[in-house]
């Protein structure tokens, strides 16, 4: 989504503990749009590299990537996301030769720290993230641990062709359609064809897969969370030091209701990478899955601190609602739900949310016009369609929301 600035918004965040840096989309100078990807890519992997470094603070990339394509006012980007220092960048690519400019800027006073304009050939891409990186990090703190700075520097594949269809592919990715996703499906599968040792590819087909399911978008459940399992079990073989290869494995176990597994993964995910908001959600998501829902509520409080414009915030606030719900916090619940339905309107679980909220506290008629709005965005709602998308989900928890529903009017088929 774009970055549109609320009433809420103009409140500045306080600033972390330790240095903090937002990274923002580098601009495509190539003059074409087909190499958008690849401006992308360049800022992402450096906002990966950065986050593994524990003494910094690094908004999530799906926070920074809102105010992609606007003309930016650094400071104002500093106050919303609560960051000391923005990174702004160009990435101009042509033949076989790429120019990258950055400019490490002090959001409060819009003072240059440190610029730099690189002129290089494509194969040097990798070293080049590495140089930006360690510019980067010695300048927002020169005294950075040794280890720290080798971490940073993991790289996931030295194949830019690999690398470029990774990108592309997670480009599509961003855009959570049913026809993206199959996109973004071809692109990574040829992007393991062409390396198959590239972990981080391995781990975006797994996600795909879940998400497939949760959306459901899959004609077979099995199948995709087998397609998915295989891939996060590779991946992990591959890097298991990377944040988001066992995020994905982490979800795959979540929806094949393996708890054990998915809980250490998730907490191996967030000790790896503190600055991680999905990891986060993922352990958020599994606790509430497995039926502990009174440990889902504080790691929302992070992962939404991490990405305050996440386009998946919606999701932060819907499961935190169904949370809400089942401890029986109701008034939480409803301005949980309400911001949910605030995020993304057109989403089919927030009014679920609200009107299991709401029949909950017995407040019927409200619970019925939410339920309506559900159903207008999804005509065959049931008991069964609603079991098919949570296979392994807690029995407990599904009763009551099932009966909550029924009140409402929810059919069994």
């Amino acid at each position: 989504g774009t970055h549109q600035a609320t009433e809420a918004e103009s409140e500045a965040l306080p600033l972390p503990d330790k240095p903090s840096i937002a990274v923002l989309p580098f601009d495509n100078m190539s003059g074409d749009p087909e190499q958008e990807y690849f401006s992308d890519g360049m800022a992402e992997d450096i906002i990966t590299a950065l986050s593994r470094l524990r003494w910094l603070f690094v908004i999530a990339r799906n926070s920074s990537f809102t105010y992609k394509g606007q003309a930016v006012d650094i400071t104002k980007v500093g106050r919303e996301l609560g960051v000391r220092y923005v990174l702004e960048g160009s990435v101009r690519k042509s033949g076989s030769r790429v120019r990258v400019t950055a400019q490490l800027i002090e959001a409060e006073t819009g003072k240059h720290i440190w610029a730099e304009r690189y002129d290089r050939e494509l194969t040097d891409i990798f070293d080049l993230q590495d140089e930006l990186t360690e510019a980067i990090s010695s300048h927002v703190d020169v005294e950075l641990a040794g280890s720290e700075r080798e971490q940073a520097h993991q790289k996931p594949t030295t194949d830019l062709d690999a690398w470029e269809l990774y990108q592309r592919g997670m480009w599509h990715f961003y855009k959570y359609g049913k026809d993206d996703f199959v996109e973004a499906r071809r692109l990574l599968q040829r992007a393991v064809q062409r390396a198959p040792e590239f972990a981080i590819a391995h781990a975006g087909l797994a996600v795909i897969a879940y998400n497939n399911t949760l959306y459901g978008y899959t004609e077979d459940r099995t199948a995709d969370l087998d397609e998915g399992l295989h891939h996060a079990e590779k991946a992990v073989a591959l890097d298991d030091r990377d944040s988001y290869n066992l995020y994905a494995l982490g979800r795959i176990f979540t929806n094949l209701g393996e708890r054990d597994r998915a809980v250490s993964a998730l907490e191996k995910a967030i000790r790896l990478n503190p600055n991680s908001a999905i990891a986060h959600h993922g352990l958020a998501i599994a606790r509430y899955w497995f039926g502990e829902a009174e440990d889902t509520i504080p790691l929302y409080e992070r992962a939404i601190r991490l990405s305050p414009y996440d386009p998946q915030l919606w999701a932060f606030h819907f499961v935190r609602s169904m949370a809400h719900c089942m401890l029986d916090q109701i008034d939480l619940a409803i301005i949980d739900a309400k911001a949910a339905i605030q995020e993304k309107s057109d989403e089919i679980m927030p009014y679920l949310a609200l009107a299991f909220a709401y029949s909950l506290s017995k407040n019927y008629e409200e619970g019925h016009a939410a339920y309506q709005q559900a159903s207008t965005l999804r005509p065959k709602l049931s008991a069964a369609y609603i079991k098919s998308t949570t296979g392994n989900f807690h029995a407990p928890y599904m009763a009551k929301y099932l009966d909550a529903l029924r009140k409402l009017g929810l059919p069994e088929e």
